[in-house]
């Protein structure tokens, strides 16, 4: 029996379906999820990508169409629905929301993926129960664990997304290796205002490696040595900013893969992110284009 390739990324979680408004406009119906934003552009960056993810069959066509352009493969568990958010920004530029949902798919709680091998087994929970806890402490003995716990502080209520106390936070974090949190959702964590005394609360509750989005304000990385605050680009143009949370922390994991500078990761991470603003859906942005970026915007006065 020939052996599975290699993986650079293998990202566990849901996609959804997100209906994006600008004010009082639905602008459009989209394919989302991390496995969504941040499948194709570690793809796009070179990176080889393995997915289990969950949506019902009705929708296999939407997301297989999504998918269809790159060589990344996929596990889809079955499911009854497929999550469904409303993503209402006051304008284009905006980024914060407001979060509903209307559906949810099946929680994912067996380990499919263990017999693909990769290098960084990357958690991607949508909602509380997406992902259980014991599938992170059981990837940890073979993989290097990355997780975005956007997901594990998010409950429904009415139909809206409301903020969660995660449980499982002491137990699971020792596990994790890369974890990538909003400064909100540090905040809720750890109940720390200051970015950075949540960032180092986190560290002290196990994670390795902390990345700490700001939205246009950049980016702190933080591990037990080191700090590194990340400025954001000036994207120039902004067209579309969902899935930047995905998209930064997709990126400096294909950096970090490649090198041990951390803040060389965070900064072609914000890149990434910035060059993903100016327009509809995932980045596709190469390597190459991520460099040439990075020179012109050094170039600018």
């Amino acid at each position: 029996m020939k052996a599975s390739p290699l993986q650079d990324l293998c990202i566990i979680g849901p996609v959804s379906k997100d209906q994006i408004w600008h004010g009082d406009s639905l602008v459009q119906t989209a394919a989302g999820g991390v496995p969504t934003y941040a499948g194709l552009c570690a793809h796009a960056l070179g990176a080889k990508v393995h997915v289990v993810t969950t949506w019902a069959e009705d929708d296999d066509a939407f997301f297989q169409k999504t998918f269809a352009t790159s060589d990344i493969s996929l596990i889809r568990h079955p499911s009854a629905e497929t999550t469904t958010f409303d993503l209402r920004y006051a304008d284009a530029h905006a980024s914060h929301r407001d979060m509903s949902c209307s559906a949810l798919g099946a929680s994912i709680k067996s380990a499919t993926w263990s017999d693909t091998p990769s290098r960084c087994a990357y958690f991607a929970p949508l909602m509380k129960n997406d992902i259980a806890p014991s599938l992170i402490q059981e990837a940890a003995r073979h993989h290097s664990v990355a997780l975005d716990a956007q997901g594990y502080v998010r409950d429904i209520q009415d139909g809206h997304v409301i903020p969660h106390i995660w449980q499982d936070m002491d137990d699971t974090l020792p596990s994790v290796r890369f974890l990538k949190v909003s400064a909100e959702e540090a905040s809720l964590l750890t109940g720390q205002s200051d970015p950075e005394d949540a960032a180092r609360a986190l560290l002290a509750k196990g994670a390795q490696e902390i990345i700490l989005t700001q939205d246009d304000c950049g980016a702190i990385i933080y591990n037990a040595h080191h700090t590194f605050d990340i400025p954001a680009y000036d994207p120039g143009e902004i067209v579309d900013t969902t899935g930047c949370g995905d998209t930064f922390f997709a990126a400096y994991l294909v950096h970090r893969l490649k090198s041990s500078h951390l803040r060389d990761a965070g900064m072609f991470a914000a890149a990434v992110a910035a060059m993903k603003i100016r327009h509809w859906g995932p980045s596709l942005a190469t390597w190459d284009d991520v460099m040439i970026f990075q020179k012109m915007s050094a170039e600018m006065p």
